[in-house]
């Protein structure tokens, strides 16, 4: 096994944004953000980042800067406090009688907060010294809220049909109790003690000293109320995605729509020039407060995975399953531009508790500069937040994306789920679009040029994309083993189909494409077997003997060698002497295409194998192979699980994600090339003289040959179409259908 030293993790970037609100500098030209990693300051003027603290932000719960702006409080959700200083980056833990849940106030050694205990919460004034000076405790309290000054807490004891409020005056030391006889979602407390409550049903209170006020337009619950600083504006938001400004004084409405997520919480600086919203998408938008436009959006990686890792660690820990076993799937789709070498990744808009499908959203980051370029929808749907019923009507889910070797053209391809609403004829249909892409030089977004509807045949999956390493070819293959080649036009930009392999009698998931270096071979890899085409004839060649023993999960092209990833092994198979070289016992989940990758220019693999520990904690290994033996060259070890991982193209190194949305760089020393390298392309050609396995497959070329009856042309006449030119099309179009 090769010294650990030549494979290292060189950088860590991005990570799922924890959500917390950010933290203004009293000069209002700066604002510091919690992120996955580190601490953010961002220049508002310049939208840079001045300075980067690393932290550890996967449990925080709130960022507080101090009166002095020399120290950060960074509260976990466990109750613990780390103080790290702005200019040292030093942290250290502070240890307090009580656990925090909310810093409100700081004073030399002593600080103000909102403390959590099993049996409620309260609000305290804590020092060092097991100092505890409790203001007020408010028993079976779940949730609470602050004003904008600090001077007053808002604490709902949240029942089955009713909520018990208490309203505390911090300096003065008083309560107010408020009996609600409705349910409630959300609170929010003002300046001068004004209380708004928001319940599940959309409506908002507002308790006066006179009596209630009640503010009506959301449709589905309130999840985020505050208050400006002068009590004159309320701000309201939720699943509708619109940020709504209820001006008190006059009952008139503000509406920002369409913003990018449903709105989690509001905050705002000291003047109320800014507003910093949180939406549920992962990310944070700074508006101007008198312009309503964006001065800043601060997002981190929003990768869907196909399971969520906490939740599947709840259950397992709440059955005592055994150490050591393997993890299900929590992969994601992952893709690198092989120019601009930035990430590609289906953006998950929903919560983690509530999200059904990858979506239709694809977000892009930038490694290098550790920020997000863009999100862009591969397919049209609603931009409004959907509310009650509305939420029945399916989003297209993105399946597959992948680049051609040069990138030049994205490849995508979109689902839409059958809609199961009214009773129409069309409620079972499912809807496949493969789109072909290319970026706009002048803007430098992606344009489609070419969509092709039911690329396989209607209701049909595509489960597979695989571009090719020396052309602008790509194959598709769909769920019965159907393979196409497509191939574009250059001088429009326009693809279409130019090969065919049929389709098997029978469906599966289990469908797999590699095509080797020199585009001369295509493996298929359908259910448990794997088959070898000529991609020039576009015929099946070989069909490898039963080496998998399981369902095809991988494939791809070591050289000379096919390694085929099964749910039970990983199998070398020398595609030139047609035998196996060697196999290993090991479980892979769905998806396990996306845990394994090869380097093409050293011919070395890259496995990721996801375990549970004994502690109900996901870690990872990379396993580092070459064709040559069964024993990894190189094992990296990684303290979570990783959901994907790629080569980037042109150089030694390789990209991998973990579930916590973190983009981390696996790099190695270039190998130097050995002189006795076999020549690819010879030996390949090998594969064409010593053929001794040939089908009668079908194939759409330029030249082909098409069996017609006398029913063949009678769709040819349909219309009232006597243009000569209009009846050439038809026939040609009914030819290659």
């Amino acid at each position: 096994m090769e010294a650990s030293s030549r494979w290292r993790v060189t950088s860590s970037v991005g990570g799922r944004f924890p959500g917390v609100d950010p933290v203004f500098f009293k000069d209002r030209s700066r604002v510091a953000v919690a992120t996955a990693l580190a601490i953010k300051i961002y220049q508002l003027n310049t939208k840079q980042v001045v300075a980067k603290i690393p932290i550890d932000g996967f449990d925080i719960s709130q960022l507080y800067l101090t009166s002095d702006e020399s120290t950060f409080y960074v509260v976990r959700g466990n109750g613990n406090v780390d103080r790290i200083g702005v200019l040292e980056n030093s942290s250290v833990r502070l240890s307090f009688s009580r656990k925090i849940a909310h810093i409100i106030s700081d004073l030399e050694s002593q600080i103000t907060a909102v403390v959590q205990a099993p049996e409620g919460l309260g609000i305290a004034v804590l020092g060092s010294d097991n100092e505890y000076d409790e203001i007020h405790f408010e028993k079976h309290a779940d949730i609470f809220a602050l004003s904008h000054n600090k001077e007053h807490a808002a604490f709902a004891y949240r029942r089955a049909k009713d909520t018990i409020i208490s309203c505390v005056n911090v300096p003065a030391r008083v309560v107010t109790k408020v009996n609600r006889d409705r349910r409630t979602h959300s609170i929010a407390i003002s300046n001068k003690g004004l209380l708004a409550v928001g319940a599940p049903t959309g409506v908002i209170d507002v308790y006066y000293s006179k009596g209630i006020r009640t503010l009506k337009w959301h449709l589905e619950r309130v999840q985020a109320l505050f208050f400006s600083s002068n009590d004159d504006y309320l701000l309201s938001g939720g699943k509708e995605r619109v940020l709504v400004f209820w001006q008190l004084a006059t009952d008139r409405q503000q509406f920002l729509p369409r913003l990018d997520g449903d709105i989690t919480s509001i905050c705002s600086n000291t003047g109320n020039t800014l507003y910093g919203v949180t939406l549920a998408n992962k990310q944070l938008l700074f508006l101007s407060a008198i312009e309503l436009t964006s001065r800043l959006q601060v997002a981190g990686t929003k990768a869907y995975m196909a399971k969520n890792p906490e939740r599947e660690r709840r259950k397992r820990k709440k059955a005592k399953a055994a150490e050591g076993m393997l993890a299900s799937d929590f992969t994601t789709q992952f893709t690198i531009h092989p120019g601009t070498r930035s990430v590609y990744m289906f953006s998950d808009m929903q919560t983690d508790e509530d999200s059904t499908g990858p979506g239709c959203q694809v977000q892009i980051y930038n490694p290098s500069r550790d920020e997000q370029e863009g999100v862009f929808s591969v397919a049209p749907t609603i931009q409004q937040g959907k509310v009650r019923k509305e939420q029945k009507l399916p989003d297209p889910d993105t399946t597959c994306l992948e680049f051609t070797h040069d990138g030049k053209y994205m490849i995508t391809i979109d689902v839409t789920p059958p809609m199961p609403v009214d009773n129409l004829m069309s409620r079972h249909d499912l809807k496949v679009n493969l789109r072909f892409w290319k970026q706009d030089p002048e803007t430098n977004k992606w344009v489609v040029t070419t969509r092709v509807s039911s690329p396989h045949g209607a209701g049909k999956r595509v489960l597979t994309v695989c571009p090719s390493a020396s052309s602008s070819s790509v194959l598709t293959a769909s769920e019965d083993g159907g393979v196409r080649m497509w191939r574009p036009d250059e001088s429009t930009g326009t693809w279409s189909v130019r090969k065919i392999l049929p389709a098997f009698n029978l469906k599966s998931k289990a469908v797999q494409l590699a095509w080797s270096r020199d585009s001369s071979v295509i493996a298929l890899g359908f259910e448990t077997s794997v088959y070898l085409i000529d991609a020039q004839r576009f015929k099946v060649h070989q069909v490898v003997p039963n080496i998998l023993a399981s369902r095809v999960r991988g494939l791809a092209f070591m050289g000379n060698y096919l390694a085929a990833l099964s749910k039970t092994s990983l199998v070398i198979w020398d595609i030139v002497a047609h035998h196996q070289l060697w196999s290993l016992g090991l479980e892979m989940a769905m998806n396990g295409n996306r845990l394994m990758t090869v380097d093409p220019q050293t011919n070395e693999m890259a496995l990721v194998v996801n375990y549970w520990t004994n502690e109900y904690s996901l870690q990872s290994k990379v396993l580092i192979f070459d064709a040559a033996s069964p024993v990894p060259k190189a094992i990296i070890d990684n303290a979570t699980a990783i959901s994907a991982i790629r080569h980037v193209r042109g150089t030694s190194s390789y990209y991998f994600i973990s579930t916590r949305g973190v983009i981390s760089i696996l790099a190695g020393a270039v190998a130097p090339e050995s002189a006795n390298k076999p020549d690819l392309q010879s030996t390949l050609s090998t594969l064409y003289v010593e053929s001794k396995a040939d089908y009668d497959d079908m194939v759409l070329d330029e030249q082909v040959d098409k069996v017609l009856n006398f029913n063949s042309f009678d769709k040819v006449f349909d219309g009232d179409s006597t243009n000569l030119d209009a009846l050439f099309d038809k026939v040609m179009t009914l030819i290659a259908s």
